[in-house]
């Protein structure tokens, strides 16, 4: 997580966890009875080889479109579930890259 108290900016990584939707709502919570954030940027992964039960997966997706209409929530769903175990540098690398651009793009020019 990274926050200058008007943007926060979360990763959530599902490796082994059957509840991604969670992971999601949890972020509703939050903006609505603590801390209410003028734009969250969540960055949700399915890692390689990551499996959980379908619904709960499309729990997620729509909990962050339902969340819109009360949080300003910019939700990026990355999902590596179909590439293989051995590719995880690369994927690893994708990622950095993905949610280095939003960095900069949220708080300036910051390295993590």
């Amino acid at each position: 997580m990274l926050s200058d108290e008007n943007v926060l900016l979360a990763v959530e990584v599902e490796a082994g966890q059957m509840h991604p939707d969670t992971n999601v709502g949890k972020y509703w919570l939050l903006h609505d009875q603590f801390k209410a954030y003028k734009k969250i940027v969540l960055f949700h992964i399915y890692t390689p080889l990551f499996n959980s039960y379908g619904w709960r997966m499309k729990l997620g997706e729509f909990y962050a479109g339902k969340m819109k209409a009360d949080v300003p929530i910019e939700y990026v769903l990355l999902d590596y579930r179909s590439r293989a175990e051995e590719d995880y540098d690369t994927v690893l690398a994708e990622i950095k890259s993905k949610v280095q651009e939003a960095i900069r793009r949220e708080f300036g020019d910051k390295d993590i």
